[in-house]
């Protein structure tokens, strides 16, 4: 099953005013999602907080693009946790070891 992964920035929060900067971004709130050929998908959902940038590392909030975030991203969260979570659950999708069946038909005559 080939499984194809992609970043989904949810939300930045900002520090308004850090080390002479402004609006620099501490945490990335993300979904981690992955979709086979089949089309089934799973998504991880989590957060990444993000250390303090040097003014020399500094992007300013203005010329950020989600590229930019989703490379912070590969570089600091360990996908391997996340991508055996979604393979996992996908494979659950496709094969469930437990199913919901219809309840028994109650036998004639009760008041059920």
């Amino acid at each position: 099953m080939a499984i194809t992964y992609s970043w989904i920035i949810k939300t930045l929060d900002c520090a308004p005013s850090e080390d002479g900067l402004t609006d620099v971004v501490k945490t990335v709130h993300w979904n981690y999602k992955g979709i086979d050929t089949d089309k089934t998908t799973y998504t991880v959902v989590g957060f990444t907080d993000l250390g303090s940038p040097t003014s020399g590392s500094f992007i300013a909030y203005d010329d950020l693009t989600l590229d930019i975030v989703g490379g912070w991203l590969d570089s600091t969260v360990d996908v391997t946790p996340l991508q055996a979570s979604i393979t996992k659950n996908i494979n659950n999708i496709q094969n469930p070891s437990v199913i919901p069946l219809p309840l028994p038909t109650p036998p004639s005559g009760s008041n059920s």
